[in-house]
Formats: C-alpha cells, sequence, structure tokens
C-alpha cells in the first residue's frame, strides 16, 4: 500500500541524486563544468515537466512509463552534451 508505494518513491529519489551526481562527475572529469551545469539544469525540466504533463494525459506512473522516463533521460544527457560541445 502506501508504505510501499513512499518506500519506493524514496528509492528513486535516492538513485536519482546518486544518478546525477555520477553524470556530473564524469562531465566534469571529461568536458567542462559549463557543459555539467547545462546537463544538470536540464534533467530537472525535463523531470517536472513530465511530472507535470503526465496527469493532463491521464496517465499514470508504470513500469512502461518509468522505462521511457529513463531513455528520456539518457537522450537529454547525450543531446546536451553533444549541443554543448559545439557552442561551448
Amino acid at each position: 500500500g502506501s508504505y510501499l508505494t513512499r518506500n519506493r518513491l524514496d528509492l528513486m529519489a535516492t538513485n536519482g541524486m546518486i544518478g546525477a551526481t555520477l553524470v556530473a562527475g564524469i562531465i566534469l572529469i571529461f568536458l567542462s563544468p559549463a557543459t555539467a551545469l547545462w546537463v544538470l539544469i536540464g534533467v530537472p525540466v525535463v523531470i517536472f515537466g513530465v511530472l507535470a504533463v503526465m496527469p493532463m494525459l491521464d496517465m499514470t506512473i508504470n513500469m512502461i512509463a518509468t522505462s521511457g522516463f529513463v531513455v528520456v533521460l539518457g537522450m537529454l544527457v547525450d543531446d546536451a552534451v553533444v549541443v554543448s560541445e559545439r557552442i561551448l
């Protein structure tokens, strides 16, 4: 029930923070701080955008939506790195 859902959401938030830290660290090692900044700004924008649009489309957070969410975040990081390398 509610306890299990809260536990899973807390785990997802913790894993998200660990993932963001690892992505930022790797980008800082191999690229520039400006690139890492742009990537880290884009990730929360996408997360909040998805969470804002899903209820409007009457969608729930299920396994398929979560899998698509992970794919979109990967594409976001990849595109942000490519664009920032070209511009910065």
